[in-house]
């Protein structure tokens, strides 16, 4: 009788077991997930790598969660075309909304619009210093942008940086204008200068860095947006004849970027771990529609700092759209 019950008794583990690897949609449509419909309003450009990332967070959340995600990005780098697909989103009336807020003077009445609507609303990626008091909004994922740059400036220091240029590609934007004045902060304002360059034109970049670096040579940059300007500040450097001699550290991650912390061109490489900004969200809204739980209002996905000794993993998960 005993090996016969221990037979039975795996069966039913087994079968319960399959049951639940094998459909995990299924398995999470019958706790109530199924109808749950959450809408990312994101800006970016289709096939940027950096909102790829985030996008491939959304979907692999919506795979293990068993939930609807629609991702909507504008066609350009655009925050009143944003502000149109929050505006559509607010009338299809998800379950949860989640929106990145580069743009708080155009985007922040349209997330309160969403909020007094009735839809909880989670800000990824970016905010701006005052959104979540003035919207209503439920979280923010993401990073503190000041303390990005605060934290990068302290690491150079402590390599025997003393002065350096804080490369922005778009003066401006509420996070790469904190990165900056958090490098200052770190650094010194009067040991820091912005490096205005340009987010269309990657050639007119490289040369604004190579006619800053002729001007007035300064012991290293901060790369504040290395999907833009990354390549450019390596190719500047070396065309200068400043390589070795004036350090380069950067915000965020390309290959070349990668490649080049392995080589070590560039010291280190911060990382905001942006494919939580994809998946978190939609854990959270989840929740909150399922159980009304609600989050802490800020979760952080980086600073996590890459350097040579583990850029190869990094490469790797690169390769794969998870960094």
């Amino acid at each position: 009788m005993r090996p016969l019950l221990l037979i039975c008794l795996l069966a039913v583990i087994a079968v319960a077991g399959c049951g639940g690897d094998d459909d995990a949609t299924g398995s999470a449509k019958s706790a109530g997930r199924g109808d749950v419909r959450i809408e990312f309003a994101m800006v970016g450009i289709p096939g940027d790598p950096f909102y790829n990332v985030i996008k491939n967070g959304a979907r692999q959340a919506e795979k293990d969660l068993g939930v609807d995600v629609a991702y909507k990005e504008t066609a350009q780098y655009d925050f009143q075309e944003q502000k149109r697909l929050i505006e559509a989103a607010i009338a299809r009336k998800p379950d949860g909304l989640v929106v990145s807020d580069e743009s708080p003077d155009v985007l922040d009445p349209v997330i309160a619009d969403a909020v007094d609507a009735g839809i909880p609303v989670v800000i990824a990626n970016a905010l701006g210093p005052d959104t979540m008091k003035k919207t209503g909004a439920l979280g923010f994922v993401g990073q503190d942008e000041f303390e990005v740059g605060k934290l990068a400036g302290q690491r150079m220091a402590a390599a025997g940086v003393n002065t350096a240029y804080c490369v922005n590609p778009a003066v401006g934007s509420v996070p790469l204008d904190l990165r900056c004045r958090g490098l200052a902060e770190a650094l010194g304002a009067g040991n820091t200068k912005v490096l205005a360059t340009t987010v269309d034109d990657r050639t007119a970049s490289k040369n604004r860095i190579k006619a800053a670096l002729q001007r007035q040579r300064m012991d290293a940059m901060l790369v504040t947006a290395a999907t833009v300007n990354g390549a450019q500040a390596l190719q500047a450097v070396e065309e200068t004849g400043n390589g070795g001699k004036v350090k380069i550290a950067s915000i965020d991650l390309t290959p070349d970027v990668l490649q080049a912390v392995k080589d070590g061109k560039i010291m280190f490489t911060s990382d905001q771990q942006q494919y939580l900004q994809g998946y978190l969200p939609v854990q959270v809204l989840t929740l909150y529609a399922q159980y009304g739980l609600r989050p802490q209002p800020l979760t952080k996905t980086g600073p996590a700092y890459i350097t040579a000794e583990n850029a190869q993993q990094a490469i790797e998960l690169s390769k794969r759209g998870i960094r």
